[in-house]
């Protein structure tokens, strides 16, 4: 595949793209910039933002404190779009993800907020392109990224998956970072196709998205453990979810919230080719925890096939 230089416009898309004029003198940008990365108006290199200053750490809270607050914690910052806020430096699996880059890879990041794990791949010689259902999301991606990485930059608005179309065997690598709880159950069967579609062969995925084994979902929780002995296929589907949370931490999100678990992800990715490498539920070394026994987050990286 060839990578394009900016836009790539979807022909799946065109109810959610407007007319937009590319970089003009009204948007802002200016290619003279200094080729520095500017992430929460501090300008640090994209190796800077691997270091343990910039991640994030929460004071203590009981469950019932607001910490998510219009003012984002330290080590994150809110997106554009009102979905939630995103890390500033990259979390475990976005590290393990970049140390497996190559110099050259072709790179799809499904919801890249505003960059967390675009901006360093760039840096580390890949082709990236960058999906987010937010232009101004999209257009902080551009403003923060290096004038002379900008050629290996392809921003990509469009909704995941049915809003995408890649030729078969485009990608090296796909990061579906913190975007598959926004989805059905369905629409991640659809995805997990898509994303085995796109990739060459020995190509990864890597996936992160919460659970129900978090202290602000603990009333989700029981209604969970029905639905399981019920064998629902996706027991997580909350449909008001704003309804069920002990914490504020749900204050920008849509109603619907789609809690995973390392099963049902597994089960999805399998069933369409995927060999699994690790698929499990865990926590962050980035989002320190009130109960250490607590597994807010389930990851999974596959691999596609040789053949």
């Amino acid at each position: 595949m060839t990578i394009q230089k900016r836009y790539y416009m979807n022909p799946y898309a065109t109810l959610l793209l407007l007319s937009y004029p590319l970089w003009t003198a009204e948007s802002g940008f200016n290619d003279q910039k200094s080729p520095e990365v500017t992430y929460a108006d501090v300008s640090v290199s994209a190796d800077a933002l691997l270091t343990s200053e910039n991640q994030p750490s929460f004071e203590e809270h009981d469950e019932n404190q607001e910490i998510f607050t219009k003012d984002a914690p330290h080590g994150f910052e809110r997106t554009q779009n009102g979905y939630g806020i995103t890390l500033l430096a990259p979390d475990d699996l976005g590290l393990d993800f970049l140390k497996n880059l190559s110099d050259g890879d072709s790179v799809l990041d499904i919801g890249a907020a505003l960059g967390v794990n675009t901006l360093p791949a760039l840096e580390r010689g890949a082709h990236v392109v960058a999906n987010d259902l937010s232009q101004d999301n999209l257009d902080e991606i551009y403003k923060r990224c290096p004038f002379m990485l900008r050629k290996n930059l392809t921003l990509n608005r469009g909704y995941f998956p049915t809003g995408l179309a890649f030729s078969p065997q485009s990608f090296n690598h796909i990061m579906a970072s913190r975007i598959l709880q926004f989805l059905p159950g369905k629409e991640i069967d659809r995805g997990a196709a898509a994303m085995f579609t796109w990739l060459k062969p020995k190509g990864r995925v890597y996936v992160i998205a919460p659970t129900v084994y978090r202290i602000f979902f603990k009333k989700v929780l029981p209604i969970y453990q029905e639905r399981q002995k019920k064998n629902f296929a996706w027991p997580g589907e909350i449909g008001n979810i704003h309804d069920y949370t002990a914490s504020k931490y749900t204050y920008e999100l849509p109603q619907f919230l789609h809690l995973l678990d390392d099963k049902v992800l597994k089960k999805s990715f399998e069933k369409v080719g995927f060999e699994i490498q690790t698929c499990q539920l865990t926590s962050i070394s980035q989002v320190p925890l009130k109960d250490k026994d607590e597994k807010p987050y389930v990851i999974l990286i596959a691999q596609k096939p040789e053949k």
